[in-house]
């Protein structure tokens, strides 16, 4: 692989890093509007939608986590 595609690579690395982060602030974020439900709340429907909504962002963080790691063992 040449300087040029090595470049390109760790730039779609850093976003790809970036990116991994933003969805793990989200989940979190979600996260805590869930833990702040009124537990009625929580073992609703809305609250059930809260909890799922944070899972399946931090799932697809961890797969961001595994590609970028993944393209720096390319690098």
């Amino acid at each position: 692989m040449n300087r040029a595609k090595r470049k390109e690579l760790s730039r779609a690395a850093s976003l790809i890093f970036e990116a991994g982060g933003i969805l793990q602030s989200i989940a979190e974020a979600e996260e805590e509007a869930y833990e702040n439900l009124p537990e009625g709340i929580q073992s609703s429907e809305r609250g059930e939608a809260f909890a799922e909504a944070s899972d399946a962002l931090y799932e697809q963080a961890e797969a961001l986590e595994g590609v970028w790691e993944e393209i720096g063992e390319m690098i």
